[in-house]
């Protein structure tokens, strides 16, 4: 049997609405098929427009999800660079002084009024009474700690900082760095 034969055989099993009396030929059905494939290149495109969407929306949603989790942390962040502002401006008016002779008294107090005339002294030059408090960093041992000398403001301390060579210079019998 010819090819045509065989389609037309197989065509009942095909479309069972085709009765074997109607003639089927060769041209309709590669026409048929023709149409078939031509809407399963179209549905094919469709789909690979579709799955580019896809992967398209896939990406854009990992970038915002990932913006708002930057942004959820944000809020946290802008709460520690507050925090982290405010340390900075109470310790913007610190100067450590070291190498500043340490009181040998037994109370506190006197230590500390004697701690405040030194460093008075050292900065007598530079700036009035703008000390507001100065303190000794650290454990007592047998060398002499870091004294904290608390500014009244930044400026103060930054004007000190800007005149430690003079200060240095002014104490030659005392050896005096800053920190």
């Amino acid at each position: 049997p010819s090819e045509d034969d065989k389609m037309l055989s197989c065509t009942p099993n095909i479309n069972p609405s085709i009765k074997a009396s109607d003639s089927i030929t060769f041209q309709d059905v590669m026409s048929k098929l023709n149409s078939i494939e031509n809407k399963y290149d179209m549905l094919l495109s469709k789909f690979d427009l579709l799955v580019k969407e896809n992967t398209s929306l896939k990406s854009e949603l990992t970038f915002v999800k990932n913006e708002f989790e930057i942004l959820k942390k944000g809020t946290l962040n802008s709460e520690e660079v507050i925090s982290e502002i405010n340390d900075r401006s109470s310790r913007a008016r610190n100067v450590i002084l070291l190498d500043v002779k340490e009181s040998a008294h037994v109370n506190l107090n006197d230590r500390i009024a004697e701690d405040m005339k030194e460093v008075a002294q050292l900065l007598a030059g530079i700036v009035s009474t703008d000390i507001m408090k100065v303190l000794r960093v650290g454990k007592k041992d047998n060398r002499s700690r870091p004294t904290k000398v608390v500014q009244s403001s930044a400026d103060v301390a930054l004007k000190v900082l800007k005149n430690k060579t003079v200060i240095r210079n002014a104490c030659k019998s005392k050896f005096v760095t800053f920190r």
